[in-house]
Protein backbone atom coordinates (compact mmCIF):
# COMPACT_ATOMS: atom_id res chain seq x y z
CA UNK A 1 0.00 0.00 0.00
CA UNK A 2 1.18 3.49 -0.78
CA UNK A 3 -0.36 6.04 1.78
CA UNK A 4 -0.70 9.68 1.17
CA UNK A 5 2.78 10.37 2.55
CA UNK A 6 4.55 7.62 0.59
CA UNK A 7 3.33 8.78 -2.69
CA UNK A 8 5.36 12.09 -1.74
CA UNK A 9 8.21 10.54 -1.05
CA UNK A 10 7.92 9.19 -4.55
CA UNK A 11 7.47 11.30 -6.21
CA UNK A 12 10.17 13.44 -4.65
CA UNK A 13 12.45 10.67 -5.48
CA UNK A 14 11.47 10.70 -8.88
CA UNK A 15 11.54 14.40 -9.02
CA UNK A 16 15.43 13.55 -8.25
CA UNK A 17 16.68 10.98 -9.75
CA UNK A 18 15.21 12.76 -13.29
CA UNK A 19 17.68 15.58 -12.33
CA UNK A 20 20.67 13.36 -11.36
CA UNK A 21 19.95 11.03 -13.97
CA UNK A 22 21.19 13.84 -17.05
CA UNK A 23 23.88 14.78 -14.74
CA UNK A 24 25.51 11.26 -14.50
CA UNK A 25 24.89 10.41 -18.04
CA UNK A 26 26.60 13.60 -19.11
CA UNK A 27 29.49 13.47 -17.21
CA UNK A 28 30.07 9.68 -18.20
CA UNK A 29 29.62 10.29 -21.35
CA UNK A 30 32.38 13.64 -21.28
CA UNK A 31 34.68 11.00 -19.52
CA UNK A 32 34.09 8.03 -22.89
CA UNK A 33 34.14 10.52 -25.46
CA UNK A 34 36.51 12.98 -23.99
CA UNK A 35 34.34 15.86 -24.81
CA UNK A 36 33.36 19.07 -23.32
CA UNK A 37 30.94 18.33 -19.88
CA UNK A 38 28.93 21.39 -20.27
CA UNK A 39 28.61 20.43 -24.14
CA UNK A 40 26.82 17.29 -23.54
CA UNK A 41 25.03 18.05 -20.48
CA UNK A 42 23.05 20.51 -22.73
CA UNK A 43 21.82 17.71 -24.88
CA UNK A 44 21.53 14.91 -22.11
CA UNK A 45 19.03 16.93 -19.95
CA UNK A 46 16.51 16.61 -22.23
CA UNK A 47 16.87 12.63 -21.08
CA UNK A 48 15.24 13.67 -17.86
CA UNK A 49 11.62 14.05 -18.71
CA UNK A 50 11.87 10.39 -20.52
CA UNK A 51 13.85 8.85 -17.72
CA UNK A 52 11.02 10.51 -14.91
CA UNK A 53 8.02 9.11 -16.91
CA UNK A 54 9.92 5.61 -17.63
CA UNK A 55 10.78 5.03 -13.50
CA UNK A 56 7.22 6.09 -12.97
CA UNK A 57 5.65 3.62 -15.29
CA UNK A 58 8.34 0.74 -14.37
CA UNK A 59 7.19 1.29 -10.96
CA UNK A 60 3.10 1.51 -11.61
CA UNK A 61 3.50 -2.12 -13.58
CA UNK A 62 5.15 -3.40 -10.80
CA UNK A 63 2.55 -2.43 -8.35
CA UNK A 64 -0.21 -3.45 -10.45
CA UNK A 65 1.33 -6.87 -10.44
CA UNK A 66 1.35 -6.78 -6.68
CA UNK A 67 -1.74 -5.60 -6.56
CA UNK A 68 -3.27 -8.17 -8.85
CA UNK A 69 -1.31 -11.04 -6.51
CA UNK A 70 -2.12 -9.30 -3.13
CA UNK A 71 -4.85 -11.70 -1.16
CA UNK A 72 -8.65 -10.40 -1.08
CA UNK A 73 -9.37 -9.03 2.66
CA UNK A 74 -11.69 -6.91 4.32
CA UNK A 75 -8.83 -4.29 3.95
CA UNK A 76 -8.53 -4.80 0.26
CA UNK A 77 -12.22 -4.81 0.00
CA UNK A 78 -12.28 -0.87 0.99
CA UNK A 79 -9.58 0.20 -0.79
CA UNK A 80 -6.57 -0.37 1.79
CA UNK A 81 -3.69 -3.11 -0.05
CA UNK A 82 -1.73 -3.92 2.87
CA UNK A 83 0.54 -6.98 3.76
CA UNK A 84 1.17 -7.71 7.35
CA UNK A 85 3.67 -5.64 8.17
CA UNK A 86 1.56 -2.24 6.50
CA UNK A 87 -1.24 -2.79 8.78
CA UNK A 88 1.11 -1.40 11.42
CA UNK A 89 0.91 1.73 9.71
CA UNK A 90 -3.10 2.04 9.61
CA UNK A 91 -2.94 1.34 13.20
CA UNK A 92 -0.70 3.93 14.25
CA UNK A 93 -2.62 6.25 12.23
CA UNK A 94 -5.75 5.40 14.20
CA UNK A 95 -4.36 5.63 17.18
CA UNK A 96 -2.29 9.14 16.75
CA UNK A 97 -5.25 10.79 14.42
CA UNK A 98 -8.43 8.89 15.14
CA UNK A 99 -10.95 9.60 18.29
CA UNK A 100 -10.51 7.96 21.38
CA UNK A 101 -13.61 6.29 22.69
CA UNK A 102 -12.92 4.80 26.63
CA UNK A 103 -14.74 1.62 27.62
CA UNK A 104 -16.79 2.76 30.62
CA UNK A 105 -16.56 -0.43 32.81
CA UNK A 106 -14.69 -3.42 34.37
CA UNK A 107 -12.32 -4.37 31.85
CA UNK A 108 -11.47 -0.35 30.68
CA UNK A 109 -9.88 0.63 27.82
CA UNK A 110 -10.47 2.64 24.72
CA UNK A 111 -11.34 2.02 20.99
CA UNK A 112 -9.73 4.58 18.79
CA UNK A 113 -12.09 5.48 15.52
CA UNK A 114 -10.48 6.94 12.51
CA UNK A 115 -12.84 7.97 9.65
CA UNK A 116 -11.72 8.96 5.84
CA UNK A 117 -14.19 10.33 3.30
CA UNK A 118 -17.21 8.25 1.46
CA UNK A 119 -17.59 6.22 4.98
CA UNK A 120 -14.38 4.68 5.62
CA UNK A 121 -13.70 3.90 8.82
CA UNK A 122 -10.91 2.09 11.06
CA UNK A 123 -11.46 0.53 14.29
CA UNK A 124 -8.69 -0.34 17.16
CA UNK A 125 -9.35 -2.02 20.43
CA UNK A 126 -6.61 -1.04 22.89
CA UNK A 127 -6.99 -2.96 26.56
CA UNK A 128 -6.28 -0.96 29.67
CA UNK A 129 -2.74 -1.94 29.35
CA UNK A 130 -2.38 -0.45 26.33
CA UNK A 131 -2.32 -4.15 23.98
CA UNK A 132 -4.07 -4.00 20.75
CA UNK A 133 -6.91 -6.39 20.99
CA UNK A 134 -8.68 -5.68 17.84
CA UNK A 135 -8.28 -4.19 14.26
CA UNK A 136 -11.29 -3.75 12.13
CA UNK A 137 -12.39 -2.25 9.37
CA UNK A 138 -15.73 -0.89 8.72
CA UNK A 139 -18.12 1.44 5.93
CA UNK A 140 -20.47 2.83 6.79
CA UNK A 141 -22.71 3.57 4.22
CA UNK A 142 -26.12 5.12 3.35
CA UNK A 143 -28.63 2.47 4.40
CA UNK A 144 -30.35 2.25 8.00
CA UNK A 145 -32.00 -0.50 9.52
CA UNK A 146 -34.39 -0.92 12.39
CA UNK A 147 -33.54 -4.04 14.31
CA UNK A 148 -34.24 -5.76 17.53
CA UNK A 149 -31.43 -7.08 18.91
CA UNK A 150 -31.34 -10.30 20.48
CA UNK A 151 -28.62 -10.96 22.15
CA UNK A 152 -24.66 -9.97 22.12
CA UNK A 153 -22.00 -12.84 21.14
CA UNK A 154 -18.93 -12.69 23.24
CA UNK A 155 -16.03 -13.84 20.87
CA UNK A 156 -13.39 -15.95 23.30
CA UNK A 157 -9.97 -14.78 21.54
CA UNK A 158 -11.19 -11.63 23.04
CA UNK A 159 -13.71 -9.52 25.06
CA UNK A 160 -12.91 -6.55 22.65
CA UNK A 161 -14.53 -8.35 19.94
CA UNK A 162 -18.07 -10.37 19.47
CA UNK A 163 -21.14 -10.03 17.39
CA UNK A 164 -24.99 -9.46 17.65
CA UNK A 165 -27.71 -11.38 16.92
CA UNK A 166 -30.62 -9.43 15.64
CA UNK A 167 -34.19 -9.24 13.76
CA UNK A 168 -35.21 -6.89 11.42
CA UNK A 169 -38.14 -4.73 12.36
CA UNK A 170 -41.21 -4.12 11.87
CA UNK A 171 -40.68 -7.91 13.81
CA UNK A 172 -40.60 -10.64 11.05
CA UNK A 173 -41.46 -14.33 11.94
CA UNK A 174 -38.62 -15.65 14.23
CA UNK A 175 -39.93 -19.04 13.19
CA UNK A 176 -39.54 -18.64 9.78
CA UNK A 177 -36.58 -16.31 9.30
CA UNK A 178 -33.35 -16.84 11.13
CA UNK A 179 -31.53 -13.98 12.69
CA UNK A 180 -29.78 -12.04 11.18
CA UNK A 181 -25.97 -11.71 12.84
CA UNK A 182 -23.19 -9.72 12.29
CA UNK A 183 -19.74 -8.31 13.95
CA UNK A 184 -19.34 -5.07 15.54
CA UNK A 185 -16.13 -2.73 15.75
CA UNK A 186 -16.46 -1.43 19.05
CA UNK A 187 -18.32 -4.55 21.10
CA UNK A 188 -18.10 -3.51 24.49
CA UNK A 189 -19.36 -0.38 24.36
CA UNK A 190 -22.61 -1.89 23.53
CA UNK A 191 -22.50 -5.65 24.74
CA UNK A 192 -23.92 -4.60 28.54
CA UNK A 193 -27.36 -4.02 29.48
CA UNK A 194 -30.72 -5.30 28.93
CA UNK A 195 -31.77 -7.50 25.96
CA UNK A 196 -33.60 -7.46 23.45
CA UNK A 197 -33.68 -3.93 22.59
CA UNK A 198 -34.14 -1.83 19.24
CA UNK A 199 -31.90 0.34 17.71
CA UNK A 200 -30.69 1.87 14.70
CA UNK A 201 -28.15 0.07 12.60
CA UNK A 202 -25.98 1.08 9.75
CA UNK A 203 -25.42 -2.99 8.32
CA UNK A 204 -22.13 -3.38 6.08
CA UNK A 205 -21.60 -6.51 3.80
CA UNK A 206 -18.12 -7.19 3.25
CA UNK A 207 -18.25 -9.56 0.32
CA UNK A 208 -16.02 -12.49 -0.56
CA UNK A 209 -18.21 -13.52 -3.91
CA UNK A 210 -20.47 -11.45 -5.79
CA UNK A 211 -22.29 -12.24 -9.16
CA UNK A 212 -23.91 -9.81 -10.98
CA UNK A 213 -27.10 -10.31 -12.88
CA UNK A 214 -28.37 -8.05 -15.38
CA UNK A 215 -31.82 -8.36 -14.47
CA UNK A 216 -34.24 -10.49 -13.11
CA UNK A 217 -34.98 -12.68 -16.20
CA UNK A 218 -31.09 -13.72 -16.25
CA UNK A 219 -30.86 -14.54 -12.06
CA UNK A 220 -33.90 -16.94 -12.69
CA UNK A 221 -31.87 -18.34 -15.77
CA UNK A 222 -29.22 -18.92 -14.24
CA UNK A 223 -30.87 -21.86 -11.99
CA UNK A 224 -27.82 -22.04 -9.62
CA UNK A 225 -29.77 -20.17 -6.82
CA UNK A 226 -32.21 -22.40 -4.49
CA UNK A 227 -33.97 -19.34 -3.73
CA UNK A 228 -35.79 -19.33 -7.12
CA UNK A 229 -39.23 -18.07 -5.73
CA UNK A 230 -37.95 -14.31 -5.10
CA UNK A 231 -34.82 -12.33 -6.11
CA UNK A 232 -34.29 -11.73 -2.43
CA UNK A 233 -33.37 -13.83 0.35
CA UNK A 234 -31.04 -13.70 3.36
CA UNK A 235 -29.68 -16.60 5.00
CA UNK A 236 -27.16 -16.45 8.21
CA UNK A 237 -24.29 -18.01 8.17
CA UNK A 238 -25.73 -20.63 10.58
CA UNK A 239 -23.36 -22.02 13.54
CA UNK A 240 -19.85 -22.72 13.91
CA UNK A 241 -18.15 -24.40 16.50
CA UNK A 242 -15.19 -22.30 17.32
CA UNK A 243 -15.72 -21.94 21.11
CA UNK A 244 -13.18 -23.89 23.89
CA UNK A 245 -15.68 -25.60 25.52
CA UNK A 246 -17.40 -27.01 22.25
CA UNK A 247 -20.66 -24.54 22.62
CA UNK A 248 -22.25 -23.49 19.04
CA UNK A 249 -22.16 -19.72 18.29
CA UNK A 250 -23.37 -18.15 15.23
CA UNK A 251 -20.69 -16.44 12.44
CA UNK A 252 -21.55 -13.30 11.09
CA UNK A 253 -21.18 -14.32 7.32
CA UNK A 254 -24.33 -14.64 5.21
CA UNK A 255 -25.45 -15.39 1.61
CA UNK A 256 -28.00 -13.53 0.23
CA UNK A 257 -29.47 -12.33 -3.22
CA UNK A 258 -31.22 -8.71 -3.76
CA UNK A 259 -31.77 -5.74 -5.87
CA UNK A 260 -29.09 -3.46 -6.50
CA UNK A 261 -30.69 0.21 -5.84
CA UNK A 262 -27.52 2.45 -6.19
CA UNK A 263 -23.76 1.65 -6.89
CA UNK A 264 -20.78 3.53 -7.05
CA UNK A 265 -16.80 3.45 -7.80
CA UNK A 266 -15.22 4.74 -4.43
CA UNK A 267 -11.73 5.99 -4.10
CA UNK A 268 -9.50 5.57 -0.76
CA UNK A 269 -8.74 9.40 -0.30
CA UNK A 270 -5.28 7.37 1.70
CA UNK A 271 -4.11 4.83 -0.85
CA UNK A 272 -5.85 6.28 -4.28
CA UNK A 273 -7.20 3.18 -4.36
CA UNK A 274 -11.11 2.07 -6.02
CA UNK A 275 -13.45 -0.33 -4.48
CA UNK A 276 -17.10 -0.65 -5.49
CA UNK A 277 -19.82 0.42 -3.19
CA UNK A 278 -23.37 -1.17 -3.90
CA UNK A 279 -26.43 -0.65 -2.22
CA UNK A 280 -28.80 -3.61 -2.21
CA UNK A 281 -32.41 -3.96 -1.17
CA UNK A 282 -32.62 -8.12 0.26
CA UNK A 283 -35.56 -9.91 2.00
CA UNK A 284 -36.44 -7.44 5.25
CA UNK A 285 -33.35 -5.22 5.13
CA UNK A 286 -31.08 -2.70 2.98
CA UNK A 287 -27.46 -3.73 3.04
CA UNK A 288 -24.45 -1.71 1.77
CA UNK A 289 -22.37 -4.46 0.11
CA UNK A 290 -18.39 -3.22 -0.63
CA UNK A 291 -16.54 -5.20 -3.33
CA UNK A 292 -12.98 -5.47 -4.34
CA UNK A 293 -13.26 -4.75 -7.69
CA UNK A 294 -11.15 -7.48 -8.95
CA UNK A 295 -13.89 -9.59 -7.79
CA UNK A 296 -16.38 -7.96 -10.55
CA UNK A 297 -16.58 -8.86 -14.55
CA UNK A 298 -19.30 -6.13 -14.61
CA UNK A 299 -20.08 -2.96 -13.70
CA UNK A 300 -23.02 -2.95 -11.29
CA UNK A 301 -25.92 -1.15 -12.11
CA UNK A 302 -29.33 0.03 -10.93
CA UNK A 303 -31.98 -2.85 -11.42
CA UNK A 304 -29.39 -5.68 -11.24
CA UNK A 305 -29.72 -8.27 -9.18
CA UNK A 306 -26.72 -9.38 -7.52
CA UNK A 307 -26.00 -12.90 -5.27
CA UNK A 308 -23.53 -12.24 -2.77
CA UNK A 309 -21.37 -14.05 0.44
CA UNK A 310 -20.45 -11.54 2.71
CA UNK A 311 -19.10 -11.17 6.35
CA UNK A 312 -21.58 -9.01 8.37
CA UNK A 313 -20.64 -5.43 9.91
CA UNK A 314 -22.77 -3.03 11.75
CA UNK A 315 -22.57 0.07 14.03
CA UNK A 316 -25.07 1.98 15.88
CA UNK A 317 -25.74 4.75 14.30
CA UNK A 318 -25.85 6.68 17.48
CA UNK A 319 -22.75 7.21 19.46
CA UNK A 320 -23.98 9.72 21.37
CA UNK A 321 -24.67 7.92 25.26
CA UNK A 322 -20.92 6.24 24.97
CA UNK A 323 -18.81 8.38 23.20
CA UNK A 324 -16.17 10.26 24.78
CA UNK A 325 -13.81 12.88 23.51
Amino acid sequence: MQLKQDRKVFDIVTMILSLIFPVVLSLFLSIIMKKDFSQIIQKSVWTALPFAFLFRTVINVTNKISYKKMPISPFTIIGFYINQLEILKVINNTIHKGKEIQVDNRLGGSYYKLIYPEGIEIWVGVNSSQRIENVLPFFKGKNINALEIACPVDDPKSPYRGAFTAWPQPCVSKDEHPPIVFDTPDYLLHSEGKFPKKVDVSLTAFASHIRVFQNQREFFLDGEDDFTESTKSFVSGGLSKFSKDGKDKPEAYAVFTGTVKNAKLVENTETLMNFFWISVETLNIDIDVVVDRRMLKSTPRKGNVVRVSAWIVGDWIEHASVEQA
